[in-house]
Protein backbone atom coordinates (compact mmCIF):
# COMPACT_ATOMS: atom_id res chain seq x y z
CA UNK A 1 0.00 0.00 0.00
CA UNK A 2 1.56 3.43 -0.91
CA UNK A 3 0.68 7.01 0.43
CA UNK A 4 1.61 10.11 -1.07
CA UNK A 5 2.13 11.46 -4.95
CA UNK A 6 5.47 11.38 -6.32
CA UNK A 7 7.03 14.04 -7.42
CA UNK A 8 8.05 12.97 -11.35
CA UNK A 9 12.00 13.68 -11.99
CA UNK A 10 12.80 13.49 -8.31
CA UNK A 11 14.58 10.47 -6.41
CA UNK A 12 13.19 9.29 -3.69
CA UNK A 13 15.72 7.18 -1.70
CA UNK A 14 13.24 4.24 0.02
CA UNK A 15 14.49 4.38 4.02
CA UNK A 16 13.16 1.33 5.84
CA UNK A 17 11.40 2.09 9.28
CA UNK A 18 9.62 0.82 11.95
CA UNK A 19 6.73 2.54 13.53
CA UNK A 20 4.99 1.90 17.04
CA UNK A 21 1.25 1.40 17.79
CA UNK A 22 0.73 2.27 21.28
CA UNK A 23 -2.59 2.93 22.76
CA UNK A 24 -4.06 3.42 26.25
CA UNK A 25 -7.28 4.24 28.09
CA UNK A 26 -9.47 1.66 26.86
CA UNK A 27 -12.44 3.49 27.45
CA UNK A 28 -11.65 6.43 25.10
CA UNK A 29 -8.66 5.22 23.48
CA UNK A 30 -5.33 7.36 23.10
CA UNK A 31 -2.56 7.07 20.89
CA UNK A 32 1.11 7.57 21.27
CA UNK A 33 2.39 10.74 19.18
CA UNK A 34 6.00 12.50 19.43
CA UNK A 35 6.53 15.81 17.77
CA UNK A 36 9.68 18.22 16.75
CA UNK A 37 6.90 21.07 16.14
CA UNK A 38 3.64 21.70 17.81
CA UNK A 39 1.26 20.22 15.88
CA UNK A 40 3.36 17.90 13.67
CA UNK A 41 2.77 14.69 14.89
CA UNK A 42 4.06 11.37 14.11
CA UNK A 43 3.98 7.44 15.57
CA UNK A 44 7.07 6.59 17.62
CA UNK A 45 9.61 5.21 14.62
CA UNK A 46 12.71 4.80 13.70
CA UNK A 47 15.10 4.03 10.54
CA UNK A 48 15.99 0.42 10.70
CA UNK A 49 19.98 0.56 10.90
CA UNK A 50 21.83 -1.99 9.44
CA UNK A 51 21.86 -5.28 11.10
CA UNK A 52 18.82 -3.78 12.99
CA UNK A 53 15.27 -5.64 12.72
CA UNK A 54 12.19 -4.05 13.01
CA UNK A 55 11.85 -4.87 17.08
CA UNK A 56 15.33 -4.12 18.07
CA UNK A 57 14.82 -0.68 15.79
CA UNK A 58 11.74 -0.05 17.61
CA UNK A 59 12.50 -0.31 20.73
CA UNK A 60 15.54 1.71 20.52
CA UNK A 61 13.64 4.33 19.31
CA UNK A 62 11.25 4.90 21.50
CA UNK A 63 13.57 4.94 23.97
CA UNK A 64 15.70 7.35 22.40
CA UNK A 65 12.41 9.29 21.63
CA UNK A 66 10.35 9.36 25.15
CA UNK A 67 12.55 7.48 27.07
CA UNK A 68 10.28 4.19 27.77
CA UNK A 69 10.91 0.74 27.48
CA UNK A 70 7.97 -1.35 25.41
CA UNK A 71 7.04 -4.35 24.38
CA UNK A 72 6.11 -5.28 21.00
CA UNK A 73 3.18 -6.97 19.67
CA UNK A 74 1.40 -7.95 16.91
CA UNK A 75 2.48 -6.50 13.17
CA UNK A 76 -0.45 -4.19 11.40
CA UNK A 77 -1.88 -5.36 8.51
CA UNK A 78 0.92 -5.01 5.53
CA UNK A 79 3.45 -2.60 4.59
CA UNK A 80 2.56 1.22 4.22
CA UNK A 81 4.92 3.33 1.66
CA UNK A 82 4.76 7.13 2.13
CA UNK A 83 5.86 9.90 -0.43
CA UNK A 84 6.72 13.06 1.57
CA UNK A 85 8.76 15.74 1.63
CA UNK A 86 9.76 17.13 5.06
CA UNK A 87 9.88 19.99 6.79
CA UNK A 88 13.12 20.67 5.57
CA UNK A 89 12.09 20.33 1.68
CA UNK A 90 13.74 16.45 1.56
CA UNK A 91 12.12 13.96 -0.70
CA UNK A 92 11.83 10.86 1.41
CA UNK A 93 9.97 7.20 0.51
CA UNK A 94 9.26 5.71 3.79
CA UNK A 95 8.92 1.84 3.74
CA UNK A 96 6.32 1.91 6.89
CA UNK A 97 6.28 -1.55 8.92
CA UNK A 98 3.96 -0.90 11.86
CA UNK A 99 3.22 -2.83 15.17
CA UNK A 100 1.54 -2.92 17.95
CA UNK A 101 3.29 -2.00 20.84
CA UNK A 102 2.60 -1.76 25.12
CA UNK A 103 5.17 0.89 27.61
CA UNK A 104 6.55 -0.54 30.33
CA UNK A 105 7.70 2.00 31.94
CA UNK A 106 9.87 4.65 32.04
CA UNK A 107 13.54 3.64 31.27
CA UNK A 108 15.39 6.73 31.04
CA UNK A 109 15.20 10.56 29.36
CA UNK A 110 14.83 10.88 26.29
CA UNK A 111 17.32 11.65 23.96
CA UNK A 112 16.03 13.52 21.40
CA UNK A 113 14.34 16.75 21.94
CA UNK A 114 10.80 15.45 20.85
CA UNK A 115 7.19 16.14 22.98
CA UNK A 116 5.61 12.79 23.89
CA UNK A 117 1.81 13.06 24.30
CA UNK A 118 -1.28 11.18 23.74
CA UNK A 119 -4.03 12.23 21.21
CA UNK A 120 -7.68 10.56 21.32
CA UNK A 121 -7.77 8.35 18.44
CA UNK A 122 -9.82 10.44 16.38
CA UNK A 123 -7.41 13.86 16.80
CA UNK A 124 -4.84 11.39 16.03
CA UNK A 125 -6.74 9.89 12.38
CA UNK A 126 -6.58 14.12 11.87
CA UNK A 127 -3.53 15.46 13.24
CA UNK A 128 -0.90 12.56 12.23
CA UNK A 129 1.48 14.12 9.97
CA UNK A 130 1.70 11.27 7.70
CA UNK A 131 -1.20 9.13 6.06
CA UNK A 132 0.49 6.12 6.21
CA UNK A 133 0.84 6.34 10.00
CA UNK A 134 -3.33 6.89 10.48
CA UNK A 135 -3.98 4.42 8.15
CA UNK A 136 -2.17 2.01 10.63
CA UNK A 137 -4.02 3.64 13.44
CA UNK A 138 -7.11 2.78 11.73
CA UNK A 139 -6.02 -0.67 11.23
CA UNK A 140 -5.28 -1.32 13.98
CA UNK A 141 -8.52 0.02 15.92
CA UNK A 142 -10.39 -2.11 13.29
CA UNK A 143 -8.25 -5.28 14.77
Amino acid sequence: MSFGEPIVGVNYIPRESAYAVIFRNPDEIEVATVSRQKGHHMLPRGGIEPGEDHVTCLKREVLEEAGYGIRIGAYIVGQADQYYVTLEGESRLTVGHFYLAEILGKADDAIEELEFSWLSAGKANESLFLNNQAWAVSAALRG
